[in-house]
């Protein structure tokens, strides 16, 4: 019954507007200013891409705490300190091997900034091209996750908890994470042949998106949600 009355909610007249409708598009902006200045100045991509990743989070914690979709789904003192923590640092280690191993795999055969067709074309286009090879990957692997009993034992992992929030967006097994982060990025962001601009940009795109596709709190974007 309460599944079904779960998959039954639709939601109505929002509590709160302003947190509804300019939650996301505020942190949007933000990014894409803290981007451009990123790249018009030349500073450290993966330091930006760090700490874009983390603010956000500090934002969507704030949100969902003040004004939760579903208080059931709050995160708790003790999902917190017995689960969450445990695989962000799992997920942090883990992510940064399979990033590791993606570099030094496509350094090995590939060009260390661009090659190919993809290299020459306008910025924007390659991280739209770079956005969609990732987001094709991605629901290939997520599919045959949720279709095979043995992907299946390591990836759901991350369905497991009964709550929704920003946090719980980082459990993951970590073998669910090498075959994300190194196969399906590797594959996206080092053999594609795109730019690095393009692929720190989509990066912080891809970021944002999974993030936010977790938070516990009404947020939508009118016509585009």
């Amino acid at each position: 019954m309460r599944l079904l009355t779960l998959l039954c909610m639709e939601l109505t007249r929002p509590s709160n507007r302003a947190i509804t409708y300019g939650t996301y598009p505020t942190i949007a902006l933000l990014t894409a200013a803290v981007v451009a200045f990123t790249l018009r100045n030349d500073l450290n991509r993966s330091a930006v891409a760090a700490l874009l990743a983390i603010v956000p989070i500090v934002v969507a914690v704030f949100v969902e705490w003040r004004y939760p979709l579903g208080p059931e789904w709050r995160m708790t003192k003790a999902s917190l300190l017995s689960r969450d923590l445990p695989f962000i640092v799992l997920a942090i280690v883990t992510q940064r091997l399979a990033e590791t191993l993606a570099v030094l795999a496509a350094a090995a055969v590939m060009a260390t900034d661009g090659f190919g067709p993809l290299a020459r074309l306008p910025l924007g286009v390659q991280v739209v091209v770079t956005l969609l090879v990732f987001d094709l990957l991605w629901y290939g692997y997520h599919r045959a996750a949720h279709s095979h009993k043995r992907l299946w034992r390591v990836h759901g992992v991350h369905h497991a908890p009964a709550q929704l929030y920003a946090l719980m967006h980082l459990v993951f097994h970590p073998f669910d994470l090498l075959a994300s982060r190194f196969l399906v990025a590797a594959i996206a962001f080092q053999f594609t042949g795109a730019t690095s601009d393009a692929i720190f940009i989509a990066v912080v795109i891809i970021g944002l998106q999974q993030m936010i596709s977790h938070v516990n709190a009404d947020l939508r974007v009118g016509p585009l949600n």
